[in-house]
C-alpha cells in the first residue's frame, strides 16, 4: 500500500502524465475489508524483525494515511466485510466510503488498552459526531451496515453486494467526467478541518506510550483467536460482551 500511494504522489509522476481521478478500495476477502494490524509484528519476540524494521513498519503506516488525505487522488472504501484496528483507521481516512449488507465497522484497540491513531479519531468525530465517537470507541465496539449509514460512519449501505458495486462504479464514472483540478481542490478544501500533523503524532506517541503497560492483553487476543484465524473470536470483532469477558479474564 505504502508503494501504491507514493507512485501517486504528483511529483512521483512523469509530466506527461495526471495522477488518477478516483481509486477504489475494495476486497476479494468476504469476511474483511481490512483487519487489524498482525499482533505478531507488535508483540516482543512475536517476530524475526528487528526493533528498527518494526519502527519502520510503524512509520509506513503513518505515511499511508496521510497520504490518503493529501494525495489529489479521490479514495473510495468499497465496504462488505469486517474492518477493524488499523482497518479502521484506513477507511476514515478515505474520501468517501460505501457499505454492503455484510460490513462490520468498529474499533477493538480500548479493549487492549490502546486508541486509534493516524487520525482516525479525529475523523471519526468529524463524521459521527462527539458522543457517538465516545459510545463506540469507548467500549471497543463494532456496528453493522446500517447503523454506520445512519450515524455517518460511512455514506450510505446497499442491500447486497452487487448493489454496492453498481452504485460505487456510478459514483466512479460520475467523477471520471469532471474536471480533475476542481476535484483536487475540493478534496483540499474538505480536509482543512482535517486533524494536523502535529495531532496525529500526538496520538502515535499516546500509543506508544501505553503499549508496554498494556500488552499484556495481546497475548490474549492471539490465544482467544488462534493467532488471528477468521473463527468465531475474530470474525466477532468484539461485538459480543462475552467476548470481551473472555479477553480480559472475566468468567
Amino acid at each position: 500500500m505504502y508503494t501504491l500511494l507514493t507512485s501517486l504522489d504528483p511529483s512521483s509522476i512523469p509530466s506527461s502524465l495526471t495522477p488518477p481521478k478516483v481509486i477504489v478500495f475494495s476486497s476479494a476477502n468476504p469476511s474483511f475489508w481490512i483487519g487489524h494490524y498482525d499482533i505478531n509484528l507488535i508483540l516482543p519476540n512475536g517476530t524475526s524483525l528487528s526493533a528498527n524494521e518494526t519502527t519502520a513498519l510503524f512509520e509506513k503506516n503513518v505515511a499511508v494515511a496521510r497520504a490518503l488525505g493529501t494525495l489529489p487522488t479521490i479514495f473510495i472504501a468499497e465496504i462488505n466485510g469486517r474492518t477493524t484496528g488499523s482497518g479502521g483507521e484506513f477507511l476514515l481516512q478515505c474520501d468517501m466510503a460505501f457499505a454492503g449488507p455484510d460490513a462490520v465497522l468498529g474499533s477493538m484497540e480500548g479493549a487492549v488498552g490502546g486508541l486509534q491513531g493516524n487520525g482516525g479519531i479525529q475523523y471519526l468525530v468529524r463524521r459521527v459526531g462527539m458522543a457517538r465517537a465516545a459510545e463506540y470507541l469507548l467500549q471497543a465496539t463494532s456496528i453493522g451496515a446500517q447503523e454506520a449509514a445512519e450515524v455517518g460512519w460511512v455514506n450510505r449501505a446497499f442491500e447486497s453486494e452487487d448493489r454496492l458495486r453498481e452504485g460505487v462504479d456510478e459514483i466512479v464514472y460520475r467523477l471520471s467526467l469532471l474536471p480533475a483540478g476542481g476535484l483536487n481542490g475540493t478534496k483540499s478544501a474538505i480536509r482543512a478541518n482535517g486533524p494536523s500533523v502535529e495531532q496525529a503524532d500526538a496520538d502515535v506517541a499516546t500509543i506508544l506510550r501505553l503499549f508496554p503497560d498494556e500488552i499484556g492483553y495481546l497475548p490474549r487476543l492471539i490465544e482467544l483467536s488462534e493467532n488471528q484465524t477468521a473463527g468465531e473470536f475474530e470474525l466477532g470483532a468484539l461485538r459480543d460482551i462475552k467476548d470481551v469477558e473472555r479477553l480480559h479474564g472475566v468468567e
